[in-house]
């Protein structure tokens, strides 16, 4: 991959380049899980999304790599994943995805729902919707599976949850590959901190003048731009008392 800009890590391929899975073409029917995942996903400048499937035939039908292009989200990487595994696979299919939106729009396209041209990752939808019409891979079901659920849970079985961490790990191992290195974390940490401390120091800086102009001193000041001196202020004429006190030296200062 290129590298990236200075403290970040190296931009996301523009092209997908997954290698087609040993089997592929095959004649059977297959269930394969699908995972994705990203170092620091809530950090855009960071954020670097992979990518993977296992099937139950192990390493070897199985792959992972880099979500190629700029938009690097999480779900996008599960989207893709997805739209990989049906180009990809021939025959009876089974696809698994702990990504439950992703599960249920695919659901939906599958069983004749409508494209949105407008909606977010259209071009990844319609993917979808051209390989689950073509006749390339069967695909029986589109079946989503919790994830993280604790040993023993019954709302995943053995067989499940195995699949759902094979395919989660090879994800995570891409994405701590491409995504930022611990030096490149800790800088950006760093740039985050100094932008917090300055941010805070901004505020209280405007909080204590806000405060000098709505105070006491603030009121004052206010009052004497204000209310005028005398009833010729603005008149553009000094009075003539004014006048008078101003050539007197032991008055000079009174009125200035």
């Amino acid at each position: 991959p290129a590298l990236g800009k200075e403290g970040q890590p190296p931009e996301p391929p523009e092209e997908p380049a997954p290698g087609q899975p040993v089997g592929w073409g095959r004649d059977g029917s297959h269930t394969v899980y699908t995972d994705a995942s990203a170092v620091r996903p809530k950090d855009p400048p960071l954020r670097r999304a992979a990518c993977a499937f296992w099937t139950e035939d192990g390493a070897g039908a199985s792959a992972s790599w880099a979500l190629p292009g700029p938009v690097q989200t999480v779900y996008r990487a599960e989207l893709f994943a997805l739209v990989i595994v049906l180009e990809s696979f021939v025959g009876p299919l089974e696809v698994v995805s702990d990504c439950l939106g992703v599960v249920w729009e695919a659901e939906r396209i599958r069983g004749g729902g409508k494209l949105d041209p407008g909606a977010r990752h259209a071009d990844l939808w319609a993917r979808v919707a051209k390989a689950v019409g073509g006749q390339r891979a069967a695909c029986v079901r589109i079946r989503w599976v919790p994830s993280h659920e604790p040993e023993g849970s019954d709302k995943i079985s053995p067989v499940d949850r195995y699949g759902n961490d094979k395919a989660d790990g090879l994800a995570r191992t891409c994405a701590e590959a491409i995504g930022p290195t611990p030096a490149q974390q800790e800088a950006y940490d760093r740039s985050l901190r100094r932008l917090a401390t300055v941010q805070t120091t901004q505020a209280k800086v405007l909080e204590a003048v806000m405060r000098a102009d709505v105070g006491p001193m603030g009121a004052a000041r206010d009052r004497r731009r204000r209310a005028p001196a005398d009833g010729n202020q603005g008149s553009g004429r000094r009075s003539e008392e004014h006048t008078s006190e101003l050539q007197s030296p032991d008055h000079l200062g009174c009125r200035l």
